[in-house]
């Protein structure tokens, strides 16, 4: 294999039965050529992303994959319209009746700003609510994302939602039936929250980190009935309502994971799971 390189210090690869035409000049055993190559004939000099060790797409474990990148997010002008799950597996997400429009941040991302409703939603996201996960990795330099996702039936009042307030992370529902409370950390990070017929489960990981610490809290029969049936999944806030802007915060989302049948918080072979498929979405920034 010859090295030839092109205008503006392209490298592309000549075979020996290789026929380019355009002026060619030798130099120190090297081919440069003196015209302009076609995209698919050109080598980067970046390096070529590593796999993660230990990382499995999160598709292989059931999950839905909102990823805040690419041609997943669909705009209108600056205005964010859709996102849709890689691989088409799951419900694409559009703006709630109250958005107010909303827009990428520079280092990509979902990006939402305090009291500005720029919430998307999939609707009839969650069929059957016996067990479900969702995780995000989000940041928030001020530690007040307020709404990250919500799961709302649409036959009940009461519904649940993610938040971080006042640098603590809660995952609760709208009654306080039930709850749990974790401690939220500085940077880009993931939460994980889960779901078991009532009962609640909460835990955070770094990037590159593992879902050590779980908080679980008791059973409410009164949530159990009111999630019984099919759940919207809102993204940055709570309904198609305008609402308490209180709720909104400012944040970036950049991924969603959402399992609609498993409770991955529940045991070490779910958390290895959950970690896996963080790992893999990390490694898709590469």
């Amino acid at each position: 294999m010859v090295d030839g390189v092109a205008d503006g210090g392209a490298v592309a690869p000549l075979g020996p039965a290789s026929r380019v035409a355009g002026a060619l000049m030798e130099e120190d055993g090297a081919i440069f050529l003196d015209l302009e190559l076609p995209e698919g004939a050109l080598l980067r000099w970046e390096p070529v992303a590593e796999p993660v060790p230990g990382a499995e797409h999160p598709n292989t474990y059931g999950a839905v994959w909102y990823a805040a990148r690419g041609e997943a997010i669909a705009r209108d002008g600056g205005a964010v319209i859709g996102w849709t799950p890689e691989n088409g597996l799951g419900i694409p997400a559009v703006p709630v009746t109250a958005n107010a429009g909303g827009g990428l941040s520079d280092g990509g991302g979902l990006r939402f700003e305090r009291e500005v409703n720029a919430g998307l939603v999939a609707e009839n996201a969650l069929v059957d609510a016996r067990h479900f996960t969702v995780a995000v990795r989000f940041e928030s330099p001020e530690h007040e994302a307020r709404t990250l996702v919500t799961l709302n039936p649409g036959a009940h009042d009461n519904y649940l939602f993610l938040s971080e307030k006042e640098g603590t992370l809660i995952w609760e529902d709208e009654d306080a039936t039930a709850g749990v409370r974790m401690p939220s950390r500085a940077g880009a990070q993931w939460v994980a929250a889960s779901y078991a017929l009532g009962a609640l489960s909460l835990s955070r990981a770094d990037e590159g980190g593992d879902f050590e610490d779980v908080q679980s809290g008791p059973a409410s029969l009164s949530l159990a009935a009111a999630m019984a049936g099919a759940s919207d999944l809102f993204i940055g806030c709570r309904s198609h309502r305008k609402g308490i802007v209180k709720t909104l915060g400012a944040s970036v989302i950049h991924d969603i994971l959402f399992w609609i049948d498993a409770d991955c918080l529940a045991t070490p072979e779910g958390r290895g799971m959950l970690t896996a498929a963080c790992r893999h979405v990390e490694g898709a920034d590469a």
